[in-house]
């Protein structure tokens, strides 16, 4: 019984983890277009997903010592767990692991892209906050014959 609940586990897994990848390449078109609102509540929806898959993590591990306990398998990895499990089962697991590590690869991929582009959009913004900002030497008039007092200019009054 602790074989099927096993496998059902790593099914949900496996949807989770293709759930997490369809909000990624989501979060990617919302980082394209500069969509800030949909992207927070689409952080959000993530931020429920992951809690999900750590929950199932959780209960996959459980049922995963208990298969190894109950089949005397040498450790508790679905690798071993392969090698005393009967047949029909092992080919149904292989396909699920071979599902969940194509899933997570692709998702750690979109990811990497999506850190890139966010990373992309943070210089940019900090490049036009510099650009707003005057250059010290431009930020008064001076008669000719003058010397130029600099002074560091900030957005901020600091004697207030």
């Amino acid at each position: 019984m602790a074989v099927k609940e096993l496998v059902d586990h790593m099914k949900e897994l496996a949807g989770l983890h293709e759930q997490l990848h369809e909000l990624s390449l989501e979060k990617t078109e919302l980082l394209k277009n500069n969509e800030a609102k949909q992207l927070q509540e689409l952080v959000k929806k993530e931020a429920l997903c992951i809690r999900e898959v750590e929950t199932a993590e959780t209960a996959r591990a459980a049922e995963a010592e208990a298969v190894a306990g109950e089949y005397a398998a040498d450790e508790v990895t679905i690798r071993s767990l392969l090698r005393v499990l009967p047949e029909g089962v092992q080919s149904e697991l292989r396909q699920l692991q071979a599902r969940l590590g194509e899933t997570i690869q692709k998702l750690q991929q979109q990811q990497e892209l999506n850190r890139v582009l966010l990373a992309d959009s943070l210089y940019f913004l900090q490049k036009n906050m510099e650009w707003m900002r005057p250059a010290a030497d431009q930020s008064r008039y001076t008669p000719p014959g003058q010397k130029n007092q600099t002074q560091a200019y900030s957005f901020f009054d600091s004697k207030a």
